[in-house]
């Protein structure tokens, strides 16, 4: 018995030993399973806030075009409505420069006595200001880079046409042949 008794009591310790490696080598292989599992769930998370980061990052930079073509959409209405007020004042220029011409205005004086095409004529009355040379007739034709004093002398070659209030002579200067439009009212037969 008592070599019966101890085999089988080595029996059921090796069992028990087998039993316990078994279930230490389940545990180990359900630890694995779990540190695989974790860490496969981690790779997920980290790819999930990169993804999230990212996607902050796109709707930032959506928010900034967003502002970017508001303040343009901004400045483009800005312009629109300076150009239509533009439009409009120069529409008002139009009219009131139209209504101006279509005003009668005074005939202006006859010429006086000896002012004839071919005459010979003198600049007088002008004082400091000196008499403009104009390119044509008008006060708002161009003014040309020279003014004649009190005392030139000039030939009338055409003329006059009566524009602006004024009678308008074309003349040529004696001594430089220089040519250009002046205003009747400031000369005198020669």
């Amino acid at each position: 018995m008592w070599g019966r008794g101890k085999k089988e009591e080595e029996a059921k310790e090796q069992q028990a030993a087998a039993a316990a490696a078994e279930a230490a080598a389940q545990a180990e292989a359900k630890n694995a399973e779990i540190r695989a599992t974790m860490t496969t769930l981690q790779k997920q998370l980290g790819d999930a806030t990169a993804e999230v980061s990212k996607l902050k990052r796109e709707l930032e930079d959506e928010r900034k075009a967003k502002d970017a073509i508001a303040k343009e959409l901004a400045a483009a209405k800005k312009e629109a409505a300076d150009a239509k007020k533009a439009a409009d004042e120069a529409k008002a220029g139009a009219a009131k420069v139209t209504a101006q011409a279509a005003a009668p205005t005074a005939a202006p004086a006859a010429a006086p006595t000896g002012m004839a095409i071919g005459a010979t004529v003198v600049v007088t009355g002008t004082g400091a200001d000196k008499l403009r040379r104009r390119d044509a007739p008008g006060l708002n034709s161009q003014i040309l880079d020279m003014m004649l004093e009190d005392g030139t002398r000039l030939k009338l070659l055409d003329g006059p046409v009566a524009v602006d209030g004024y009678n308008w002579w074309y003349v040529r200067q004696e001594g430089n042949n220089a040519m250009a439009v002046v205003a009747g009212e400031y000369l005198k037969p020669a």
